[in-house]
């Protein structure tokens, strides 16, 4: 009987179907994956360093204290992930044209982190460090960003943002003229 594998280094893994397994203490570095199936997976204890997902499905899956270290995530389905059950020291990523709707930020640092092109739906950013970070063309329709550093993190070409300024920290941080009318909600006020 072949031993499985736990260290897994300069891979690429295409079409993999995982979708409802569970992944215990596994290392990926500089390791791509390209249309697999995680949804519905757990990733218990395990390592991703520059890792790329491109295409891939990983609704609800759970990254239960795993580390998340300079990961590219593209054009891919992340619906419903709770990152705040991975590594809190060891959080680095970006995401580009994902589907993100359902997701929980909650104590990670997302200092610098890049959401380009995105749609983040009902998510929660909660007790973040998002500062320098920047929403590109994203929809942050009915997401919740609460006790979150915004210092210097750009808005600018994202739309439905909601933003209540009592409850985050702001520090030239860069609104577009009509995203910064999501500053105002909270009021129940008519701009005319």
């Amino acid at each position: 009987m072949q031993k499985e594998e736990l260290h897994h280094f300069d891979k690429t893994f295409e079409k993999v179907d995982y979708s409802d397994k569970q992944i215990y203490s596994r290392e990926f570095e500089n390791c791509t994956f390209i249309n697999c199936d995680f949804s519905k997976s757990r990733f218990i204890e395990s390592i991703f360093t520059d890792c790329i997902f491109s295409n891939c499905n990983l609704s609800m899956t759970k990254f239960a204290e795993t580390a998340i270290k300079d990961v590219k995530f593209e054009n891919s389905k992340l619906t419903g992930v709770d990152f705040s059950e991975c590594n809190k020291f060891m959080f680095s990523a970006n995401f580009y044209t994902c589907l993100m709707n359902y997701c929980l930020f909650q104590d990670n640092n997302l200092t610098k982190t890049i959401f380009k092109k995105c749609k983040i739906e009902e998510s929660n950013f909660l007790d973040l460090d998002l500062s320098q970070s920047v929403f590109d063309d994203c929809d942050l329709n009915l997401s919740i960003f609460d006790n979150c550093d915004l210092t210097k993190t750009d808005f600018t070409n994202s739309h439905n943002i909601t933003l209540d300024p009592e409850k985050n920290k702001f520090k030239r941080t860069k609104f577009s003229s009509t995203g910064a009318l999501g500053l105002l909600n909270k009021y129940d006020i008519e701009i005319i």
